[in-house]
């Protein structure tokens, strides 16, 4: 994400903690979001702003997956019934 002279400028554990929350995010994985979140927990939580934004963010990855699974069981039930979308 961040290279080249930006990664001498902006170094630090903070950086680190948004990177491997983005990373986290764009994979949709509610795991490694909470455990970057413990591993990193002095640099998230302490600032309120962050803290309200990273759990908004939170609960759209529960969302979006909690969606995809629904999606799933009824295109299962459907086949299952015989009533093919």
């Amino acid at each position: 994400m961040i290279s080249g002279r930006q990664s001498v400028k902006y170094a630090g554990r903070d950086i680190e903690a948004m990177s491997a929350i983005a990373l986290a995010a764009s994979k949709r994985s509610l795991k490694e979001f909470e455990t970057t979140l413990q591993t990193h927990k002095n640099e998230l939580q302490s600032d309120l702003l962050i803290k309200h934004h990273l759990n908004i963010l939170k609960e759209q990855i529960l969302e979006s997956n909690l969606v995809g699974r629904l999606w799933t069981l009824t295109m299962l039930d459907r086949r299952w019934f015989g009533q093919d979308p």
